[in-house]
């Protein structure tokens, strides 16, 4: 019984090819698998067929091509693979024959990740910092507070705040702002710039601007 089941086993084969395979002439005693972004569902078939945009394929002997994952697009028919999201983008769509279904991450965040499926990959810029640009790849991408402003917030996506009076930042970045301390005096410049002074220093600006 064995023996007679692979003698018809190997006729139908022979005559028709099995799925995932292509014969390239009627009759041949041999089939050939179907490549990389190839595919044959059909018993018999004469050649393979192209996987569509949105689907690729990485093996051989294919019955049938995997539809892109989120985060993941493909443009071109007979692939191998799907094309990632760029850094800085993210998709929920599987199936997706465009990057057009990549979404840039907000204002004040940034991601380093390809072919991200979701806004989680989206980190928000550092307290003291911030970013008006939408899909920042990295997080040099937010700017640091100028001197004289701060912000307490992650992910602010507006230049930082300015001090209010009597207060400033010694250095840029700053997620407070700082009063005087005792033996200080608030210095602004003519640019509106603010630093505190010790009251020695501050005379003797004072005595070096008026003497000139």
């Amino acid at each position: 019984m064995y023996l007679m089941l692979s003698i018809l086993c190997s006729f139908f084969d022979r005559f028709t090819g099995p799925i995932g395979y292509m014969q390239k002439d009627t009759g041949s005693s041999y089939c050939n698998p179907c490549l990389t972004g190839e595919y044959q569902n059909a018993l018999g078939g004469h050649g393979c067929k192209e996987c569509p945009i949105g689907y690729s394929n990485d093996g051989t002997k294919a019955t049938i091509c995997n539809d892109c994952p989120m985060g993941l697009f493909q443009n071109e028919v007979k692939q191998p693979s799907c094309k990632p999201c760029p850094a800085g983008m993210y998709s929920k769509e599987s199936g997706a024959t465009s990057d057009t279904v990549c979404v840039p991450c907000s204002k004040g965040t940034y991601s380093t990740t390809l072919g991200a499926d979701n806004k989680n990959v989206c980190f928000p810029c550092a307290p003291g910092k911030w970013s008006d640009e939408e899909g920042a790849v990295q997080g040099s991408d937010c700017k640091a507070c100028l001197k004289n402003h701060f912000s307490a917030d992650e992910g602010r996506s507006e230049t930082c705040e300015k001090c209010p009076p009597e207060s400033t930042t010694d250095t840029i970045g700053q997620t407070i702002c700082r009063k005087c301390d005792a033996g200080e005096h608030m210095n602004t410049e003519t640019d509106g710039t603010k630093s505190c002074l010790k009251w020695l220093v501050f005379f003797l600006n004072c005595f070096r601007t008026y003497s000139i």
